[in-house]
C-alpha cells in the first residue's frame, strides 16, 4: 500500500517552498499551515509532513505555536521536522501534538542519541530524516554537507530499530 503525505514547509508560520533548499529562494504561500492541513484533513488525508524550517536552520524547534494549533484544530497524525536537536526538543515537540518526530542532523552527528532514541520511543514514532545533496546526507537545514552516504547512515540504524525514512533529493524539486 502506498500512504501520500503531504508536506508543509514553515518559515515564520507561513507555508513556504525553498529551491532546491537555498533560504534565499523561498515562495510564500497565502495559506496558513493550519488551514493547509484542515484542508488536507477534511480531504481524507490520515498524515501530514510539517517542516519546521527555522527550527531546522537554527537547530532547535521554532514554530511550536504552529505546531499546537495544527495539532488542536485538524484530526490528523503529523510527522514532525526540523530543529530536533536534544531530549528536551523532541520532548517539547510531542508534547506540543506531533505523533511522529523526524530527526536529521542528530543522527548525522551524535548517532548514539538518535540510537537512543529509537530504542527509548520506538521506530515508530522516530523517523530517520535523510536529506541527501548528490548522495551525501546534508544537515542542518541542508546547510551543512556531511561526509555520510545514505545507505551508509540507513545501515547504522536498521539494527536498532529503525523502520522509517524520509528522504529528500535536495537538488531536485517537486
Amino acid at each position: 500500500m502506498i500512504e501520500v503525505i503531504p508536506a508543509i514547509d514553515i518559515i515564520d508560520a507561513r507555508c513556504v517552498r525553498l529551491t532546491k533548499g537555498d533560504y534565499g529562494q523561498k515562495k510564500v504561500y497565502d495559506s496558513s499551515p493550519v488551514d493547509m492541513a484542515m484542508a488536507y484533513a477534511d480531504c481524507g488525508v490520515k498524515r501530514i509532513h510539517l517542516v519546521d524550517l527555522d527550527g531546522a536552520k537554527l537547530s532547535k524547534p521554532m514554530n511550536l505555536k504552529t505546531l499546537e494549533e495544527v495539532a488542536s484544530k485538524a484530526d490528523i497524525e503529523i510527522e514532525w521536522g526540523g530543529g530536533i536537536n536534544c531530549a528536551e526538543s523532541l520532548e517539547s515537540i510531542f508534547n506540543a501534538g506531533a505523533t511522529q518526530a523526524i530527526v536529521g542532523s542528530v543522527a548525522a552527528m551524535y548517532p548514539a542519541d538518535f540510537s537512543n532514541w529509537l530504542q527509548t520511543y520506538g521506530g515508530e514514532k522516530i523517523i530517520l530524516g535523510a536529506d541527501v545533496r548528490d548522495g551525501v546526507v546534508a544537515i542542518k537545514g541542508w546547510q551543512k554537507q556531511t561526509s555520510l552516504r545514505l545507505n551508509e547512515q540507513i545501515g547504522w540504524f536498521l539494527e536498532v530499530g529503525l523502520k522509517h525514512v524520509v528522504c529528500t533529493d535536495i537538488s531536485r524539486d517537486g
